[in-house]
C-alpha cells in the first residue's frame, strides 16, 4: 500500500471538481464534534468517526486504511445524511465535500452542533502552561512551533508564520514525539490542538508535565 495511493494529493487528481469544493466547504467555519458514522456507496458500507463539520463538509476517520468510492453518502448516527465528494485522503482522515447547497445541510448540521457535548474534549483536562520546541506536519510542509500549554486533550501553539493548516496534522514536541492531532480553532498564529490519540495513550508520552488532580 504505497504513500502515492492513499496520500493527501490521491483525491486533487482524480476529481475535476476539487477546487471549487474545497473552496466552498472553507466558507463555513469547522466545528469539531466526534460523531460516529458510516461512509455509504452502493453495498459499501464503512464505519467512520465525523472528527469535524460544517455547511460545506466534513473530515472523517476510518478505523483503517482503504481506497472508498469518490461519490458516497455519509451518515451522521442519529442525525441524518449528507451526499458528499471525496476531495482529500490522507492515510485513515477523509475530507468530504458536501454536493448539496448548505440550505439543505443546515438542520442537520445544526442539530449535530446543538448536542450537550460538543467542544468539550479539550476543555474537560486540566491545563499546564508550558513552553516546550516542536514541529507541525500540516501534509507535505513541516512548521516550526511553540507549545505554550497542553492537556491530555490537546495542545496551543504559535507558529512562526500564518498558513492555512490541514485540518489533520502531526505535532511533534521535541523530546516527547509524534501526536495526530486535529486543528479545532486558528487564530493568525495560534492553534489549538486536539490530541486525537486516546487520553490514555497520551498519559503515557506526557503524563510527567501535567498538573495532579
Amino acid at each position: 500500500m504505497s504513500d502515492s495511493e492513499f496520500g493527501p494529493d490521491r483525491y486533487r487528481a482524480s476529481s475535476s471538481s476539487f477546487l471549487s469544493n474545497f473552496a466552498n466547504r472553507q466558507k463555513f467555519t469547522r466545528c469539531s464534534v466526534y460523531v460516529d458514522g458510516q461512509l455509504i456507496s452502493g453495498d459499501e458500507v464503512l464505519d467512520c468517526v465525523i472528527l469535524n463539520i460544517s455547511l460545506g463538509g466534513a473530515w472523517v476517520r476510518l478505523p483503517q486504511v482503504v481506497k472508498p468510492k469518490e461519490k458516497l453518502t455519509l451518515k451522521a448516527t442519529g442525525f441524518g445524511e449528507f451526499q458528499c465528494e471525496v476531495i482529500r485522503q490522507n492515510g485513515k482522515n477523509i475530507g468530504l465535500a458536501f454536493t448539496e447547497p448548505a440550505r439543505k445541510t443546515k438542520d442537520i448540521v445544526h442539530a449535530i452542533l446543538g448536542r450537550n457535548d460538543i467542544g468539550h474534549e479539550n476543555r474537560k483536562f486540566p491545563r499546564r502552561t508550558v513552553l516546550f520546541s516542536g514541529k507541525n506536519y500540516s501534509g507535505v510542509r513541516i512548521f516550526k512551533c511553540r507549545v505554550i500549554d497542553i492537556s491530555l486533550g490537546g495542545a496551543r501553539v504559535k507558529v512562526d508564520k500564518y498558513f492555512q493548516y490541514d485540518p489533520i496534522v502531526t505535532l511533534r514536541i521535541d523530546r516527547f514525539g509524534d501526536f495526530a492531532c486535529e486543528v479545532v480553532w486558528q487564530e493568525d498564529t495560534l492553534l489549538g490542538l486536539a490530541f486525537l490519540d486516546p487520553p490514555a495513550k497520551i498519559l503515557n508520552s506526557i503524563g510527567s508535565l501535567l498538573p495532579q488532580g
